[in-house]
């Protein structure tokens, strides 16, 4: 029987059914563990089939209203280099992207129409976070999305703001990330224990939330694709989250009342 073609309502439904396997399960992790991980990652269950119909409904209404931002490690940094091993690198990336905040543009309005803002703005999403880190975040978080499609990487970087007051102690970023089938492979790198980039994760199979503690060292390895499919690609919704750092008001003391 021929299966029904995605609309924008099933794709919705549908993302949202297996998000909240996740975000509203009452088990699954200790958050006194996780709340002192710099990286937290919770797969989602789901099967080959409906990965591929997701992915390839995003790759259809998205991909093409992406930008790609390419910032290689520039020539200069070796010939300019006058001391052994004084090199600096910069962050570098081979991404396609979208700002979800920005006031114009087709993929906000695509993204919209597939609830992706809404699922990254979603209560559930920011609960979720909290009770994994243990902070406090702010709503309304800052939200973008990604696409890697084979030879994509980031390279080495802290992602610290230390010129925004309210990103400079730290933030939160929480990472949806589904991959088509069609990818192979593509790992976190990442500093697990302080100064060491230490630890390995497959982030380029199947659909997970990652939370991420951040500034912290990390980079993802260029994204590889199965033999013969060139148009491989590994989605990432991401919501950036400030921290509520405000102290809650002193608890009032109760003053006893006396008899006479």
């Amino acid at each position: 029987m021929a299966q029904a073609a995605m609309s924008n309502r099933s794709f919705r439904d549908s993302l949202q059914a297996l998000l909240n396997k996740k975000l509203l399960a009452e088990n699954g992790f200790d958050p006194n563990l996780t709340a002192k991980e710099n990286l937290s990652l919770f797969r989602i269950p789901v099967s080959t089939g409906k990965l591929a119909t997701l992915t390839d409904f995003m790759d259809r209404r998205l991909a093409s209203h992406l930008r790609l931002l390419s910032a290689p490690i520039s020539r200069d940094i070796i010939r300019n280099l006058k001391q052994n091993y004084s090199e600096e690198l910069p962050k570098t990336m081979r991404i396609r992207t979208a700002d979800l905040d920005a006031n114009s543009g087709k993929a906000k309005r695509v993204a919209a129409s597939l609830g992706l803002i809404a699922a990254l703005k979603s209560d559930d999403l920011r609960r979720f976070g909290e009770r994994v880190t243990g902070k406090k975040l702010q709503p309304d978080p800052a939200c973008q999305v990604i696409c890697y499609e084979p030879g994509d990487y980031s390279g080495p970087h802290t992602d610290h703001h230390p010129e925004q007051r309210e990103l400079r102690d730290g933030y939160i970023d929480i990472h949806i990330m589904l991959s088509s089938p069609k990818v192979a492979s593509q790992l976190l790198v990442y500093e697990r224990r302080q100064g060491v980039l230490n630890e390995v994760a497959e982030i380029g199979k199947g659909m997970s939330i990652a939370v991420y503690q951040l500034p912290f060292w990390h980079y993802t390895t260029p994204m590889l694709a199965r033999p013969g499919f060139a148009d491989a690609r590994r989605w990432l919704l991401l919501a950036s989250y400030t921290i509520d750092r405000a102290k809650p008001p002193p608890k009032r003391r109760r003053i006893k009342a006396t008899r006479n």
